[in-house]
């Protein structure tokens, strides 16, 4: 829990929370998966799945994300094994599967 509903009481009126963990569970007590609520005040956007609001954003924010996790991938001509996010992101490796810890 980042905002207790204590500090949502302590906030001024017309303040607005933008619950992004919305649908995991929140990370605020007071919000609501795919409502949006007036609680002590405050507006709480419990919005679930923001990318459908705004498709071309998103579309450009996932094409950016792939393009910067290919530009990790190798080091010169070698995988880049080194990189946590490669070396996470590998399923096999060489004819084998690869651990998972």
């Amino acid at each position: 829990m980042l905002v207790t509903e204590d500090a949502v009481r302590g906030m001024r009126a017309g303040s607005v929370i933008v619950d992004m963990a919305a649908a995991n569970g929140g990370n605020c007590p007071l919000s609501e998966p795919d409502k949006i609520v007036l609680k002590h005040g405050v507006t709480i956007v419990g919005l679930t799945n923001f990318p459908a609001l705004v498709p071309a954003d998103a579309s450009h924010f996932y094409s950016q994300n792939l393009v910067n996790l290919l530009a990790i991938t190798h080091t010169g001509n070698q995988l880049n094994l080194a990189d946590d996010i490669v070396a996470a992101s590998l399923v096999t490796h060489q004819g084998a599967l690869c651990k998972r810890s």
